[in-house]
């Protein structure tokens, strides 16, 4: 299993490098991609690290709530797992029953 998570983990910034360097993807998916990075890259972020990297994906939504809805829809998908991906890290450092 640890084998399998890490090679997805490899993945995912394989995949967060790739739309970054994409000269046809809109700028501002390209910037979310680049926001992405370093939380992926440095292994486990901070729950600050997350909240301001929630914060960065939910203002280029919001820049895109009416021009380009699609593209809002997406960011607002990859926000959403980030609030996840921090909510799974809070219950991960509460301590366990006995």
């Amino acid at each position: 299993m640890g084998d399998t998570a890490a090679s997805a983990w490899s993945l995912a910034g394989a995949g967060l490098r790739a739309v970054r360097d994409m000269r046809a993807a809109h700028p501002d998916l390209r910037a979310a991609a680049g926001h992405m990075l370093p939380a992926v890259d440095d292994g486990l972020p901070t729950q600050s690290e997350l909240i301001q990297l929630s914060g960065a994906l939910f203002a280029l939504a919001r820049a895109h709530k009416a021009a380009a809805p699609d593209l809002h829809a997406l960011l607002m998908e990859a926000q959403a797992l980030v609030e996840a991906w921090r909510g799974n890290l809070a219950l991960m450092g509460l301590p366990r029953a006995a």
